[in-house]
């Protein structure tokens, strides 16, 4: 009884379900094109996204280095130069600023992509974890406003500085880098 069920409902499953061969299921090729390269976009999609988070950073870390350095520096001016409360701040704005583009330098890189969104958001990471460690360590002793125009002003100079550094044209050598790891 099953078999002449199977034999006379042989053609649908023929009809509808292509052989084997032309569909494979295992992940591999599915017989599509297009949802084989939405299957490789989001791979690359992955691979390009953990680049970028890496690639952030790292732009943290050589700016949170330079702002130590920095600050060292500030603080041996400060006791032997005897620097005034406002060429202080001055210094202190002037040492922000290298720090941010010094990272979104090292995140983007001549020729990179992503410069305005990756400066941005280095930017406005860079200031957050600044004013969160003041914060933690002595005390937050700035407005609400005058802290948002901080946390604005940084992202606009990661952003500008990211932009910019993004269009100037890639060295050769680095160039070199990421034909041979592609």
């Amino acid at each position: 009884m099953e078999a002449e069920i199977a034999e006379k409902y042989k053609f649908l499953s023929e009809s509808i379900i292509p052989d084997a061969e032309t569909y494979n299921f295992s992940g591999v090729q599915s017989g599509f094109p297009a949802a084989d390269e939405a299957e490789e976009g989001l791979v690359m999609g992955n691979i390009a996204r953990k680049e970028t988070v890496a690639a952030m950073l790292r732009g943290l870390l050589a700016a949170v280095l330079a702002t130590v350095l920095g600050m060292a520096l500030l603080s041996c001016l400060v006791v032997y130069g005897h620097l005034g409360d406002g060429t202080l701040m001055m210094l202190n704005q002037a040492l922000k600023l290298g720090a941010v583009f010094l990272g979104v330098w090292t995140a983007v890189g001549p020729g990179g992509r992503c410069g305005f969104a990756l400066g941005a958001v280095i930017g406005l990471v860079y200031i957050a974890l600044g004013y969160g460690i003041c914060a933690l360590w002595d005390g937050l002793t700035i407005s609400g406003w005058m802290l948002a125009v901080e946390f604005l002003t940084g992202a606009l100079l990661g952003g500008i500085s990211g932009a910019l550094i993004a269009n100037l044209p890639e060295r050769r050598s680095s160039a070199r880098r990421r034909r041979a790891r592609a």
